[in-house]
């Protein structure tokens, strides 16, 4: 639902078909002890475990693993599968995976904790805190960090600013923001934004003066006990504990390097395990409260779990959750209505990494799946089986994977129908006015893309390349 772009690199080539069949490889399927709690029945957390293992081999995905969570009690962690098949190395509940826009949650409690101790306001104006500009006049002046985390700042996604362009920084990404143009007018709807969130935490930054890297720590991952947790690209990769993101291409699996999103770390710069994000549901559901210490108050959590902007039925996330009544986005949370419970939820995705986690406050029941294949629904299918029989009811529809699965043909004929579209509006036995060999080659700047380059080796034969501004008077 909350796709970032793609900009994968595969990093090596396509796994044996001894290894794999078809994409749907088959490991162990479970490969760490989950954690028991008298509050649920036994059969429950079997039927669990058991239709999380088939659902992982019917999607074909390498490695999950599951966290669940009954009010300040772990019931369940485990690992599924492999988080590396080269090396048939076990995924566990402590494997390291990375989060993707789960971490869009953390910007906004990292917030909340500094609405507590009165460094900042959920009302306060950005250029408060930095130079801050944008095309439209009106959110330039008026932006407030309760705007950026609620998607209703009428930017355009523009992902492709950061996009492939890994020695950015998020204060050069902030001094971009008054070449890109809106796509609505500010505060008139919903429109997710990446760029926006990653703000958000360098408002964060600049207002303490250090890194996120340091005071995340300090202020969540120890007091919660996250030991394994972090926002650096560095020790992911240097743990010997982390998974090998894949994706699957023609039946496939081909292995991809870590998205190094750093420069928006606060859109889905956290990577953690099932373990960690146990403890992090424990606290959510608690209203800020992790053993007995209060992390986060109340009042400024439960704002991030309340209902900021309606999301609008025409949205792609009514096609993936039909099933969801009234969504609309809190502060990092879609907060919706489920089987007569409000559910706080968020996915993730990165390339050759998908999560999703999801939060019911009136029952005090949380679930977290993290695996490592590129956009799989298996995660949505495993998570709502679960949510069903935590609740004790039957599930919703007769099976999740086959509903998802259907949802997942879907998408790919209405893309497929918009090729057709697309290419049916094309107007043939015409030429361009202007000659292609030598009218249109040249270099074109934007002050936020870059400069682009169009060339070519003959008249029929034309190369597009982007380059991004890196220096420069407006950096």
């Amino acid at each position: 639902m909350f796709f970032s772009p793609s900009r994968f690199k595969i990093n090596g080539p396509p796994l044996s078909k001894g290894a794999i069949d078809h994409g749907l490889w088959r490991g162990p399927s479970i490969s760490s002890p989950s954690i028991k709690s008298n509050k649920v029945d036994p059969a429950i957390l079997a039927s669990i475990r058991d239709y999380t293992s088939k659902s992982r081999a019917l999607w074909g995905v390498p490695g999950l693993s599951m966290s669940i969570v009954s009010g300040t009690d772990v019931v369940f962690s485990e690992g599924f599968g492999l988080r590396n098949i080269s090396s048939n190395s076990s995924m566990t509940s402590s494997t390291l995976v990375p989060l993707g826009s789960l971490s869009k949650a953390f910007t906004s409690t990292l917030s909340a904790i500094h609405v507590d101790a009165n460094m900042m306001q959920w009302t306060d104006h950005i250029s408060t805190y930095l130079p801050f500009g944008m095309m439209d006049p009106i959110a330039q002046a008026q932006m407030m960090p309760l705007d950026m985390m609620s998607h209703k700042t009428g930017l355009a996604r523009h992902d492709f600013v950061w996009a492939n362009n890994d020695n950015l920084t998020i204060a050069q990404l902030v001094k971009l923001l008054p070449y890109l143009p809106p796509f609505a007018e500010f505060r008139s709807q919903y429109r997710y934004n990446n760029i926006m969130f990653a703000t958000a935490l360098h408002v964060l930054e600049v207002i303490r003066g250090d890194i996120v890297d340091n005071f995340s720590r300090t202020l969540l991952f120890q007091p919660l006990n996250m030991s394994s947790s972090e926002y650096t690209l560095s020790s992911l990769v240097s743990s010997t504990n982390k998974v090998v993101p894949y994706i699957s291409l023609s039946g496939s699996l081909y292995p991809l390097q870590y998205d190094d999103v750093y420069m928006i770390a606060g859109a889905g710069g956290v990577h953690s395990t099932a373990d960690d994000m146990a403890k992090w549901m424990v606290m959510q559901l608690n209203n800020g409260m992790y053993n007995g210490v209060q992390v986060v108050s109340k009042t400024n959590l439960l704002l991030t779990h309340t209902l900021q902007t309606a999301i609008p039925e025409t949205d792609v996330s009514y096609l993936v959750f039909p099933f969801m009544e009234v969504m609309g986005y809190g502060l990092g949370w879609v907060v919706a209505s489920y089987r007569g419970h409000k559910i706080v939820f968020h996915d993730g995705n990165l390339d050759g990494i998908s999560t999703f986690l999801v939060l019911l406050p009136d029952v005090q029941m949380g679930v977290s799946v993290l695996s490592n294949l590129q956009e799989t629904m298996c995660t949505y299918a495993t998570v709502m089986y679960a949510v069903d029989a935590m609740l004790g009811l039957p599930p919703l529809v007769p099976d999740w994977n086959a509903f998802f699965l259907n949802i997942t043909v879907t998408e790919a004929i209405m893309q497929a129908e918009w090729i057709k579209q697309r290419d049916a509006e094309h107007k043939l036995g015409t030429a361009p006015s202007h000659p292609l060999s030598s009218s249109y080659l040249g270099q074109y700047q934007n002050p936020a893309y870059g400069t682009i380059t169009i060339g070519s080796s003959s008249s029929s034969s034309f190369n597009l390349t982007m380059t991004y501004y890196l220096t420069g008077t407006n950096l």
